[in-house]
């Protein structure tokens, strides 16, 4: 080779080999100094308020969402069907909220009064008012969960305002329908003492509530026998309020006497007897103290006594005494 040729020169590196667990070491020093934090701070707190707030919408949406799920099942619900949801959720005291429960006894009220549809039955100003041609009606549960109808009938002066009168009481969970009896002196006394109600009113009111009772045997309630119900025949004993003054007497001889189709008869010194058309009856008995028992019967005529006192107006000073 020529010598001339440059020199190879080799130059020997040293490799350094780095050791990872010294790396590791060296990363993670053990001399640290351990920093104490608080486990619970105020934005800790907040979190905590804020995760219970979330639970209590959540809580209250599916609350509201239930209750509307109900209303509607309420709203889409045949009668049959509202008879089974009061059952569940007032005699069996599921939870309910008060709007559901409104919505609930207002529509099987509806269903109740239905028949007045023809007489154009609609809502009132209050949530439990219905008005109809003749008379407004409130609707109301009372400690036994039976509904209850009270009726007012309209007047032609605009300043009388008429009490409501309770008449009706379904029982939902017997199926069963009680009539107030007792009040029949306060429409008595309403039409034929004070003259807010007239005649006319009365037996409509009459025809319409028999209508509503009649209804409710088609539904399978079972109406129990009334002096107010129209299906029977009229076998009644009552005792007059008042004494009756030998006038009375008198007038009713004078009224039976003007009608070739009535008749009065004395049955004894205190006792007297009224014959009407169709064979019905009206027998007087007078105690020591003028008051008078009377027995009423209308052989086969089937009428209530509203039916039977507004038919037979001569008769009611029997009952009350004198105007």
């Amino acid at each position: 080779m020529d010598e001339q040729t440059s020199k190879v020169e080799v130059t020997t590196k040293e490799v350094v080999h780095f050791n990872a667990e010294r790396t590791v070491e060296s990363n993670n020093p053990t001399n640290l100094v351990e920093i104490e934090v608080p486990s619970e701070t105020i934005y800790d707190e907040t979190k905590s308020r804020d995760h219970q707030k979330i639970l209590t919408l959540i809580e209250a949406a599916e609350a509201e969402l239930r209750d509307l799920k109900l209303r509607k099942e309420i709203m889409e619900a045949n009668f049959s069907q509202l008879t089974q949801l009061f059952h569940n959720y007032l005699i069996n005291a599921q939870v309910i909220s008060a709007l559901a429960k409104q919505t609930l006894v207002e529509y099987l009220s509806y269903e109740l009064l239905r028949p007045l549809a023809n007489q154009k039955l609609n809502k009132g100003n209050n949530f439990n008012l219905w008005t109809a041609k003749h008379f407004q009606v409130l609707h109301h549960l009372d400690e036994k969960n039976r509904i209850i109808f009270e009726f007012q009938m309209n007047v032609l002066d605009q300043r009388i305002v008429p009490d409501f009168i309770p008449l009706l009481a379904f029982d939902i969970e017997d199926f069963s329908v009680e009539i107030f009896d007792h009040q029949i002196a306060v429409f008595i006394r309403l039409w034929y003492e004070e003259g807010i109600y007239s005649r006319n009113q009365l037996a409509l009111f009459n025809h319409d509530l028999n209508q509503l009772l009649n209804y409710a045997r088609q539904l399978g309630f079972v109406v129990e026998r009334s002096l107010l119900d129209n299906t029977y025949q009229l076998d009644a004993h009552f005792t007059s309020q008042n004494p009756l003054s030998a006038k009375i007497i008198d007038q009713l001889f004078i009224d039976t006497m003007e009608n070739d189709s009535y008749d009065f008869n004395l049955l004894s010194e205190q006792a007297y007897q009224v014959l009407l058309d169709h064979q019905q009856a009206v027998e007087i008995s007078l105690d020591e103290k003028n008051h008078a028992q009377l027995e009423i019967k209308t052989a086969t005529q089937k009428r209530s006594i509203l039916d039977f006192l507004t038919s037979y107006p001569f008769l009611v000073p029997l009952l009350i005494g004198e105007k």
